[in-house]
C-alpha cells in the first residue's frame, strides 16, 4: 500500500482498526496532510508498528502520547499535529477529554 493515496489508507483504516466507513477518509485526509516531522514517524509507525521518540511538541512524542490516551494508533499522528499547531487548546482537551474520562469509574 502506498502512504501518498487517499483510498488506499481509507480503506486500510476501515480493514485494520474498524474505523467507520464514512469517517475513515478525513482521518486518511489529516494523515496525508501532517508536517513532514510527523508524516515521517506515522511513516516508522506504519512500517514499524513502533511509535518514535520524535518529534516532540509540547513535551509529547508519538511513543508517550500513545502511552498516555487510549487512542487507535493512526489517530495519535493527527494528535500530535494539533499539539504541534495550537498547544494551549490540544493539552486542555487531552486532559479534559482523554485523560479524565478514561479515568473515570464506571457507576
Amino acid at each position: 500500500m502506498k502512504l501518498d493515496n487517499l483510498d488506499e489508507l481509507a480503506d486500510y483504516l476501515v480493514r485494520e482498526w474498524n474505523y467507520v466507513p464514512v469517517r475513515a477518509p478525513e482521518t486518511a485526509e489529516k494523515l496525508l496532510s501532517l508536517g513532514s516531522e510527523i508524516r515521517n514517524a506515522f511513516k516508522i509507525w506504519f512500517k514499524s508498528g513502533e511509535f518514535s521518540d520524535t518529534p516532540v511538541y509540547s513535551g509529547l512524542s508519538p511513543k508517550s502520547l500513545n502511552r498516555l490516551v487510549h487512542l487507535k494508533p493512526p489517530a495519535i499522528f493527527p494528535l500530535l499535529d494539533w499539539i504541534r499547531r495550537d498547544p494551549n487548546e490540544a493539552m486542555r482537551a487531552i486532559q479534559e477529554e482523554l485523560i479524565t474520562k478514561q479515568q473515570e469509574p464506571y457507576i
